[in-house]
């Protein structure tokens, strides 16, 4: 057919061909692109019944638009009847040619088994069933982009009840038992067929074998593979529980949604060390293509009992790390609320911790108490102050013990182990150097020099934070410069050669941080973690060459490891425990026990109606999600029909919709870094949100029905807040560098963006009805309250409400609604547009939890939050050195 013109697509070269047809580059010559040409067998086509079926299907799998699904341009029949597909053109090769030329590395197969699942979601949604996934049905384009073609083709054979000669061997390996069995299909066998594939991926061979197709059937419902880790070195033992999951006989046993697969490759991908893969490798894009896909993640090298995996510990003067095991976990705090923050007496035998009897981490009365690991009842040790007292830190002789606390101005205190009256060393916020302090504001975690006789702060000035590190035997202090953009300064730690500090780069309750090491001398500061994870509570090993902290780079939050040479990384970070869910952790001083806080943070979406009469109770509310995840950010769509939220439900924060009234919920993306705080466009077709794809927080935009997320902002440090302009030209959205914060205005279309507000603190943009005006929060009057600006640009002028954490206002444009702090944390509140008559409109007291702040939406008649709850209580294991 080289040559010859069929329609209006002219055939330039034969790409391939096997049983299902015989492939063609081809030439549109209306649209003047290439297009690959798919000629069915006639075989295929003369069953004029199974032709119209085929002909239906494939008309609805051409309305599949996602990256992971080819396209299908046309369906039409050559002059003498034969059908013809026109398929978007890739440069690339089948998964089938991949795999003929070994086990793929285990990132690339977790990803492209990933891509696969993400088609299959879409596709399966729409209510098609493929029925045929196998390797030579994927193909995979030059950057890596898997694409899955043929759907409705298994279903046409089926339909003529003809086999291919060659093809039916090969095809019956991926089919599911039931279909072996002649049962009706559904999406599980395309789950089952997956499952398969990324076998073949990974072994380079099949999970069931046979010399015919009767005896590959066979091997489908009677055996059970060989596992995945007996085959080849360095894969992890979670991959064939998935594997097992996917392969699982039972279709009720085996994941039941693509989505649900995906999200468990995902968090193995997260999980998984590319450069700890081995077997062979295959040149398939360059690394520009492959994006965060190569990403430096690592899995725990062993699990034991519990989901605790093994830890590498650098005892001195070793060059290879050795690995001890955990063992003995134990519960020591049970307490109603919070128990974070453990840290360890010198003698190993007593834990100082922050607690508060309250589900909130931002309300309620911090305290820190200290207990003995061996029983006893816990002492609260700061029960003087009605304020909160947290991040305590014991002192290297034991004599006393340094916290950070809101009273005298706030600022780093110290007091005696045994109990005592607190003294103040260094004051923050406030200038560099201030042992007295002033105002208020949060603070984290003191650290003591190795010798105990300094103790190191984080202080905010004008231009930042620095910090103090006060030697406590005569207050005088010297200082240290940090990098400038940052957002807080949480979890000091002082590596026990003295020489180095670690930090985090964050603030409570933020999901996405940064890690910090550097020296006390000219070298300043670098960061050691690209930002797109949240990282907390760095510890040093004792030699100095390890750093230890939690993130959740595999799904949930558990400890890793990063070595280190001086206060530079060296080589990849490791997972150390798998599915521990820490929050913080502090080893012992013998390095012989780990304190840690378990636990994690749930937020449902709640609904409560708007009532002219009185403010709505719980009584009133309705929720409407009932997840064990994180909610944070919750919009309504500009019909009132649906919801988009942020969620982590699926092991990283996505963005998610589901019905304004409550029901099943619809992933929108899947990227492996977060995604958070969707809007929706006025028109209801496009959602803003800001995520760490680029290495930092930016604006990005992408359509709500699927589709490439592209990136809207390009600030010099984090983005934040999109919210559209009524006419869906701008999108508002603010920046944040340390203590300075701005709101920008950029072109939704793409484009140049420029800065509206000209200085101060400016957050949480939302534009007024009319498009006239920007309203936002800032502290410029002392306080939290809503100020607003012209939308053209012009001076700011001061409405009211106060405190106020976010704002948003009413569809009609006459009122706006906040939540606030302090006393007005719990509940929500309306103000009018010229900012008088506020009064409350919830009253939510009563209920274990909080509201979450971040969270608001309103479509008139209800508002819709998020209701929040953190549990943690303190754990001690053993650590073994084998």
């Amino acid at each position: 057919m080289d040559g010859q013109t069929i329609s209006h697509y002219q055939v330039l070269a034969r790409l391939g061909g096997g049983g299902m047809g015989v492939v063609y580059q081809a030439r549109d010559l209306r649209l003047d692109r290439l297009v690959a040409l798919k000629v069915l067998p006639p075989d295929l086509t003369r069953d004029a019944e199974a032709k119209a079926r085929f002909m239906q299907e494939a008309k609805a799998a051409s309305g599949l638009d996602h990256p992971n699904i080819c396209t299908v341009h046309d369906i039409d029949e050559t002059p003498d009847g034969q059908l013809f597909i026109v398929l978007a053109y890739y440069a690339g090769e089948t998964l089938k040619q991949l795999i003929a030329r070994g086990p793929l590395p285990l990132d690339l197969a977790f990803d492209l088994a990933t891509q696969i699942a993400h088609g299959l979601q879409k596709a399966h949604a729409a209510g098609i069933v493929h029925r045929d996934i196998k390797p030579a049905n994927v193909m995979v384009t030059a950057d890596g982009v898997a694409k899955i073609v043929d759907f409705g083709l298994a279903k046409l054979v089926d339909a003529t009840g003809l086999t291919r000669p060659g093809t039916t061997l090969g095809t019956v390996a991926y089919m599911s038992p039931e279909q072996t069995r002649g049962e009706a299909v559904d999406a599980r066998s395309d789950l089952w067929a997956l499952g398969v594939v990324l076998y073949e991926m990974v072994a380079g061979r099949m999970p069931f074998g046979g010399d015919s197709a009767a005896a590959t059937a066979t091997a489908i419902q009677q055996q059970t593979p060989t596992p995945l880790t007996a085959i080849r070195s360095g894969v992890p033992l979670e991959l064939d529980r998935v594997v097992a999951r996917a392969l699982a006989r039972d279709r009720t046993e085996r994941f039941q949604t693509a989505a649900d697969l995906a999200a468990e490759l995902r968090r193995l991908r997260r999980a998984s060390d590319a450069a700890a893969v081995t077997g062979g490798t295959v040149p398939l894009a360059p690394a520009s293509a492959t994006r965060s896909r190569t990403a430096m993640w690592a899995l725990a090298g062993a699990v034991v009992v519990g989901a605790i995996g093994a830890m590498l510990l650098w005892p001195r003067g070793a060059d290879v790390p050795r690995v001890p095991r955990f063992v003995n976990p134990v519960q020591v705090t049970n307490a109603i609320g919070m128990e974070d923050y453990p840290t360890w007496s010198p003698d190993g035998q007593t834990l100082a911790y922050a607690a508060t009897q309250d589900a909130s981490p931002t309300s309620g009365n911090w305290d820190v108490w200290v207990t003995q690991v061996g029983g006893g009842p816990p002492v609260n040790r700061t029960a003087d102050h009605a304020g909160d007292d947290r991040y305590p830190t014991w002192s290297p002789d034991g004599k006393q013990i340094a916290f950070w606390s809101d009273r005298e101005g706030a600022g780093y205190f110290v007091m005696p182990a045994q109990g005592g009256t607190p003294h103040k060393v260094i004051g923050t916020p406030g200038a560099r150097g201030d042992a007295g302090g002033g105002g208020t504001g949060i603070g984290g975690r003191p650290a003591w020099s190795p010798d105990g006789r300094e103790l190191a702060g984080a202080v905010l000035s004008p231009a930042g934070y620095a910090l103090t590190l006060t030697a406590l035997s005569s207050d005088q202090s010297r200082h240290a410069d940090l990098p400038t953009g940052l957002v807080g300064v949480m979890d000091l730690s002082w590596s026990p050669d003295g020489r180095f500090l670690a930090f985090v780069d964050g603030r409570p309750l933020r999901t996405i941080t940064r890690l910090y090491a550097g020296g006390l001398g000219d070298d300043g500061f670098t960061a050691i973690s690209d930002g797109r994870t949240s990282a907390w509570s760095p510890t040093w090993s004792d030699d100095s060459r390890a750093l230890y902290f939690v993130q959740n780079g595999a799904g949930t939050m558990d400890l890793w490891q990063q070595p280190m040479t001086g206060a530079s990384p060296a080589g990849v970070p490791s997972a150390v425990t798998t599915g521990v869910e820490v929050r913080q952790a502090a080893f012992s001083r013998d390095g012989r026990r780990l304190a840690y806080s378990k636990g994690r943070r749930v937020g449902n979406v709640w609904r409560v109606p708007i009532r002219p009469d009185r403010p709505a109770t719980w009584a009133d509310a309705e929720q409407l999600t009932f997840d064990q995840a994180f909610i944070e950010y919750v919009d309504v769509s500009p019909d009132g029909t649906r919801l988009l939220i942020s969620s982590d439900r699926s092991g990283n924060s996505d963005l998610w919709s589901l019905p304004s009234r409550g029901g099943e919920m619809r992933q929108l993306t899947a990227d492996p870094t977060p995604d958070w705080n969707p809007r929706w466009s006025p028109d209801g077709q496009q959602v803003a949100f800001y995520a760490s794809r680029s290495g930092k927080r930016e604006i990005w935009v992408q359509p709500v029905a699927g589709g490439p997320a592209r990136q809207l902002s390009r600030a010099d440090t984090d983005a934040y807040w999109p919210t559209w302009s009524p006419d869906g030209r701008q999108i508002a959205f603010f920046t944040n560098a340390g203590s300075s914060s701005k709101i920008w205005l950029v072109p939704a279309a793409g484009g140049e963006g420029h800065e509206l507000t000209s200085g101060g603190d400016a957050s949480t943009p939302e534009w007024s009805r009319d498009g006239r005006w920007l309203t936002f929060v800032s502290t410029r009057s002392g306080i939290e309250r809503v100020w607003r600006l012209p939308a053209a640009g012009g001076e700011a002028e001061m409405l009211g409400g106060g405190p106020v954490y976010t704002h948003r206002w009413s569809p009609d444009g006459k009122h706006i609604y906040m939540t606030g702090l302090s006393e007005r944390a719990d509940s929500i509140w309306e103000m009018a547009t010229d900012g008088t008559q506020e009064r409350p409109v919830t009253d939510l007291r009563g209920k274990r939890g909080y509201l979450e702040s971040l969270s608001l939406a309103t479509d008139g008649h209800y508002l819709y939050f998020t209701w929040g709850e953190d549990l943690s209580d303190i754990w001690v294991m053993d650590v073994v050195r084998e």
